[in-house]
């Protein structure tokens, strides 16, 4: 038998000489003898008939048996390099890598870059928060090409520079508010719990600190602000 991967050339074929000899002082060559397969150099994967033919006029050759050429897959293999772009957060855009693989359908799978990430770390979920994470490509074995999971590159899911909603850092309020806890803020921000009992006397400015508690915390760079509040 004789093997080969997937868009090499054919190997030599070869036969061997199991019963019978030639006349003294002559080769094997007066044989004449022709080897062939359907196999040709982009032929699929599977296995192909050797057939041999001889056309010697002085020799009676038969070929006992039939040979076998087995073409294996190839490994696959990224023919343009995988490329994924760094971007701020906005909870809505996702991640936009980019390659070419040789065979099948590119598709991609996410990981934080944290540590050393196995496997079963690598999931097909677009990761939407603000991190660093990892990127690779894996494309599932075709008939000709074996499975590809290629090397990860790292991308940055940059912080928004300041939370949604942000109050104002100077409020002036009505004389219905006695403490701070009472003044509202806006959607996803409240006052710390140490100064929610705070008194507001009137005419008097207090300093307080507000903070950003909406679903999305920890994407943006800034999420608290120092509010001088005036009753």
């Amino acid at each position: 038998p004789k093997t080969k991967i997937y868009g090499e050339d054919n190997p030599v074929l070869t036969y061997v000489i199991s019963q019978g000899a030639l006349v003294a002082g002559e080769e094997e060559s007066v044989l004449s003898i022709t080897l062939t397969t359907k196999a040709a150099k982009n032929s699929d994967v599977g296995d192909y008939a050797i057939t041999g033919q001889s056309r010697s006029q002085n020799y009676q050759v038969e070929f006992k048996g039939q040979g076998t050429l087995t073409i294996t897959p190839a490994e696959n293999g990224l023919t343009k390099p995988l490329t994924c772009a760094d971007f701020t957060y906005d909870g809505v855009t996702t991640p936009s890598p980019s390659a070419e693989a040789k065979s099948g359908k590119v598709t991609y799978q996410y990981a934080q870059n944290q540590g050393n990430p196995s496997d079963s770390d690598f999931t097909a979920k677009k990761p939407v928060a603000a991190g660093v994470y990892l990127v690779r490509v894996y494309v599932a074995a075709t008939k000709n090409y074996r499975e590809l999971t290629s090397s990860a590159v790292s991308f940055i899911i940059r912080k928004a520079e300041k939370a949604p909603n942000m109050p104002k850092s100077i409020m002036s309020v009505g004389k219905q508010y006695e403490t701070v806890g009472e003044v509202p803020l806006p959607k996803g921000w409240s006052f710390q719990e140490q100064v929610q009992d705070t008194a507001l006397e009137i005419g008097v400015p207090v300093k307080v600190t507000a903070i950003y508690t909406g679903a999305d915390r920890g994407n943006y760079q800034t999420e608290s602000i120092e509010i001088t509040i005036t009753r």
